[in-house]
């Protein structure tokens, strides 16, 4: 389970580069940086014309010892939110964050999250290592999908109204798993 502790922030400073300070248990965020409207190049070489503003914050969780998931949560300014999170799930053994469906979330406005299973590329060379097959068989999607949700709330300053998960084939088992292993997962962080 993850945890948030925030610690003391600058009421002047960008919102969203603070987050860099935020701390979740088993979450290392490698960036929080403010992406202006326009073209914007993913990490992966992608490039998405015409997105409007949104905060995007880089992390990777290590639940265990051998795992190593990266996730980006993108999220639009305040204001311009529509309280909705979208969680995006991947294609066959696919090891790599899905910019596409993310940018196609955030020119609905909504604030959005990806992950890389727990892996890089499509083979089948992470399964030597038995964590890393439960990375990519249901933990990396419910514990990226609980840091985003706290990332979320640290932003705002509220959780997400509603929440969804957008995704075919692999993200189908996702969402099946995320159903079996955590049936009382709820759609809002708890208030507090």
């Amino acid at each position: 389970m993850v945890g948030i502790a925030a610690g003391a922030r600058s009421a002047a400073a960008d919102p969203c580069s603070n987050l860099a300070s935020l701390s979740l248990a088993d979450i290392t965020i490698t960036a929080a940086q403010t992406i202006p409207a326009g073209n914007y190049t993913a990490a992966n070489g992608q490039t998405f014309v015409n997105l409007p503003t949104f905060c995007r914050v880089a992390a990777t969780a290590t639940p265990t010892s051998q795992s190593d998931i990266n996730f980006e949560v993108w999220m639009p300014p305040t204001g311009t939110w529509n309280g909705i999170f979208r969680g995006e799930g991947s294609g066959g053994s696919a090891g790599s964050i899905t910019f596409s469906l993310m940018a196609n979330a955030i020119a609905r406005n909504y604030a959005t999250m990806s992950n890389d299973n727990g892996h890089t590329g499509s083979n089948w060379s992470f399964s030597l290592q038995p964590e890393r097959v439960n990375d990519f068989g249901y933990r990396a999607q419910h514990d990226t999908t609980v840091a985003a949700k706290a990332i979320i709330q640290d932003y705002y300053q509220q959780g997400p109204k509603y929440s969804y998960f957008y995704g075919c084939s692999q993200g189908g088992h996702h969402a099946l798993m995320e159903a079996q292993r955590y049936p009382d997962a709820t759609s809002r962080p708890a208030a507090g």
